[in-house]
């Protein structure tokens, strides 16, 4: 079964994070999930509540700033 969230960060401290990540840890022990987390940015931040690496991480923003002249 292919699982999406849609989360804004999960490399920030804070209650939400922290349940997201624990969920989809406990997910991941079954072996049929597949799990995508969608971020309209990615953080060179840690990982600080311990995300599993089996989880895709997806970019959904991904495009250089580029300045107006």
């Amino acid at each position: 079964m292919r699982i999406c969230i849609i989360s804004q960060s999960l490399y920030s401290l804070g209650a939400v994070q922290r349940v997201i990540v624990t969920l989809l840890n406990k997910m991941l022990e079954n072996p049929e999930y597949e799990i995508t987390v969608m971020m309209p940015y990615l953080s060179n931040e840690s990982n600080i509540f311990g995300l599993d690496s089996n989880v895709k991480i997806v970019n959904t923003l991904h495009f250089e700033k580029k300045s107006i002249s």
